[in-house]
């Protein structure tokens, strides 16, 4: 019962937090609901009627935005079965619920597939030739007053999930941890930040790869959330290649570019390449809780005077400067991010990952005999 408690506590805290959780009806419950992990870890001793009977009383017409649910029931299948047993047999308000966790926790019937669900036997069963493993890596850093420091990890990790669950179950596809630390040098004078250098960083990558590579497998993606790090990731994607003779494939939200139905103005994708306005609508999608909108503004600065003052001269694009991000604005910004909505962060969040999910079936597909030494040329 001590679970139960806690569950209940957090909703009412929630819910009280939130007052506009108790307007509309049902059918606006479309988002996120977000619960404590103590769901999946002490999810036997959670009855039914328990759950229904302690939360009844909270009301469960909860606006769009309000709720979030949490990544554990996607994470485990089972878990997510058992939720969504729990809001069908509750009845009552919970039933409004059940539409939509029958989407979110499982979208088209996919179990999702985690490196560290499996078995070390499970490991000997995979085929090299065919199954990907997908690595997120993000960073832990400002984004100015608007955002969390988690945004570039939170992006990185919710869109690969979200990917994975639109490739088909017949490719075999393992989503490693995501590495949440970056290399976030850039901001080293605004708090919160977290970050490793770039020879450490080019380490721990290595090492996964290692690692990766001594497991059987020969094929590895790295999908980026941080534009402080790309060129980490393709000085590791060759020296893996080097080291074991695999696959290495190193890729980002932007190298998808941007939806064929994108309201964003070219200036601003071009502009807005730090909690702009694309970025903080991405994760007014994903995490509404963790961002202050009130204090989001158009934080134009260095990138916009360069293009009007130099005809070649630019920060990052055709030239690339060494910058910090104080250099940029006073707030480490850039872009604007008053401009934000849900509704782009939707259509940037479904495009990336559907691009996402498409690129991964090809290299599932790629065949590693495309992977030479000089020496196969000739024979």
């Amino acid at each position: 019962m001590g679970a139960v408690r806690d569950i209940a506590a957090q909703l009412h805290h929630f819910i009280n937090s939130h007052p506009a959780a108790a307007q509309d009806g049902g059918n606006r419950c479309k988002a996120q609901f977000r619960l404590c992990s103590c769901i999946r870890r002490n999810g036997t001793i959670l009855a039914n009627s328990q759950l229904a009977r302690c939360e009844q009383p909270i009301g469960w017409c909860l606006h769009q935005h309000a709720v979030r649910v949490v990544a554990e029931w996607r994470r485990n299948f089972r878990w997510s079965q058992w939720l969504l047993q729990v809001v069908h047999r509750s009845g009552g308000p919970l039933c409004c619920f059940h539409a939509f966790l029958s989407d979110f926790c499982n979208p088209g019937g996919h179990t999702m597939r985690y490196w560290q669900d499996l078995t070390t036997e499970d490991f000997t069963k995979l085929d090299p030739e065919r199954t990907v493993a997908l690595l997120p890596v993000g960073a832990i850093e400002q984004h100015g007053p608007h955002l969390p420091v988690s945004t570039d990890a939170t992006i990185a990790e919710e869109l690969t999930k979200r990917a994975a669950t639109l490739v088909p179950d017949d490719v075999p596809l393992l989503v490693l941890p995501t590495q949440h630390i970056g290399k976030s040098t850039e901001h080293l004078q605004y708090p919160g930040t977290l970050t490793h250098t770039a020879e450490n960083l080019m380490q721990s990558w290595m090492e996964i790869g290692d690692s990766v590579a001594r497991s059987g497998i020969k094929k590895l993606v790295f999908f980026n959330a941080h534009g402080g790090q790309p060129q980490v990731m393709e000085m590791c994607c060759r020296e893996l290649r080097i080291k074991h003779k695999m696959m290495t494939v190193g890729c980002a939200g932007w190298s998808f570019g941007p939806p064929p139905d994108s309201p964003v103005p070219a200036d601003e994708r071009r502009h807005g390449i730090h909690a702009g306005t694309v970025e903080t609508s991405m994760m007014l999608y994903l995490r509404p809780d963790l961002v202050h909108m009130s204090k989001a503004r158009n934080f134009s600065g260095l990138l916009q005077q360069m293009e009007a003052s130099y005809k070649y001269l630019r920060v990052i694009g055709s030239t690339y400067m060494g910058w910090v991000s104080q250099d940029l604005h006073p707030d480490g910004c850039s872009g604007d991010a008053s401009k934000a909505t849900v509704e782009i962060g939707e259509l940037y969040v479904k495009h990336t990952t559907s691009c996402l999910a498409q690129m991964l079936q090809e290299v599932s597909a790629y065949p590693l005999a495309n992977i030479r030494d000089r020496a196969d040329w000739s024979s």
